[in-house]
């Protein structure tokens, strides 16, 4: 919920797109496997001139099963010029953010700016964040859901409808 809530979504989108234009140092994130199963540990560093991050990623498949999510995740902030950690940050809750703000942006630069209709491809965890991103950098009054499932995308869209009709609802400008 902090990170939510510490991330309105047009200070993330200006955010990201001065990071963009500046660039910085992403290698390709690192993968290594943990168990004969196939469970998976992946490294994901970046780096510029204030700070550096990595973040720590595991994929276990059969969890499942477990009753558990397959993906879980972690944000590791630290000082560039001293290396001392500064945030230990939820990793899923920042690449939902993250994702949905990039998808935000590039929206700025490829779509047209009266758009007014979105369509939101797989109703998944990252569509609400999707669909909140776009409504705030576009006029959206409609939002489509598709989805192989028509009982998942039926449902994704009454939440959607709910969700955009509460008052301070903070970030969406969806009519």
């Amino acid at each position: 919920v902090a990170v939510h809530a510490a991330l309105d979504w047009q200070v993330l989108i200006d955010a990201l797109r001065a990071a963009f234009r500046a660039g910085g140092n992403t290698p390709l994130r690192a993968s290594y496997p943990v168990t004969p199963e196939g469970d998976r540990l992946l490294l994901m560093p970046a780096w510029d001139a204030s700070s550096l991050g990595v973040k720590i990623v595991t994929v276990f498949p059969r969890n499942p099963a477990r009753g558990l999510t397959s993906v879980s995740a972690l944000y590791l902030l630290m000082d560039a010029a001293s290396g001392h950690p500064l945030a230990l940050i939820d990793g899923e809750t920042l690449t939902l953010r993250r994702t949905a703000a990039a998808s935000a942006l590039a929206s700025l630069y490829l779509s047209r700016p009266d758009s007014r209709t979105l369509l939101a491809v797989g109703p998944g965890r990252l569509s609400p964040y999707l669909v909140a991103a776009h409504c705030a950098v576009r006029p959206i009054a409609r939002v489509l859901v598709w989805g192989r499932d028509r009982a998942r995308a039926a449902a994704m869209a009454a939440a959607l409808v709910r969700e955009l009709a509460t008052p301070g609802t903070r970030g969406r400008r969806c009519r």
